[in-house]
């Protein structure tokens, strides 16, 4: 298999930032979408979300992005396939999938390579980390809306964080960053 160039793999983060941006933009400027609806944003979040982490599974040969892209993919599909028993759920599932892919970015931070802009990782565990604890506290209190309200602003700094940190990738390709 042959090495992918930073080039290709900033081009994946903006994609992903973009994603996120628009995700959050519709969360935000549609607050009538019905549960189902907020299901939904979920579902394909976290599905776009594994595929993502697959594709840095495989460049970066990191089995913290496995566990994460299969555990975004699963839950994306499970939240899809049973939305109407979802709907009353969806909030423990945001809470589980934002609290371990939190940790997971936080750890990938902390850990990561030299020459890689580890504190962009680290800022986007903690949004996540914060926004999680947030719902675990007062979910039975949040309304459609507010929970709405969380993932735009959720989807919208992850994706901020996402292009930025593509914009200061410095090496020329995976492996150099992996040596430092």
């Amino acid at each position: 298999m042959g090495e992918m160039k930073t080039s290709t793999m900033r081009w994946l983060m903006v994609g992903r930032g973009v994603i996120f941006l628009l995700l959050g933009l519709i969360a935000l400027f549609y607050p009538g979408l019905t549960v189902v609806g907020l299901v939904w944003f979920f579902g394909i979040l976290a599905i776009l979300s594994g595929i993502v982490a697959f594709v840095h599974a495989a460049t970066e040969k990191n089995w913290v992005y496995v566990f994460e892209g299969i555990l975004s993919i699963v839950l994306g599909i499970l939240v899809m396939t049973y939305p109407g028993i979802t709907a009353a759920v969806v909030v423990w599932f945001l809470v589980i999938w934002l609290l371990l892919v939190g940790l997971m970015m936080f750890v990938v931070g902390v850990a990561g390579p030299k020459g890689t802009p580890r504190a962009m990782a680290i800022i986007s565990g903690i949004i996540m980390l914060i926004l999680s604890l947030f719902l675990m506290v007062q979910p039975v209190w949040l309304k459609a809306w507010d929970i709405l309200l969380v993932l735009g602003i959720l989807a919208l700094l992850s994706g901020i964080v996402q292009i930025l940190f593509a914009v200061f990738a410095k090496k020329t390709t995976v492996k150099e960053v992996a040596e430092g």
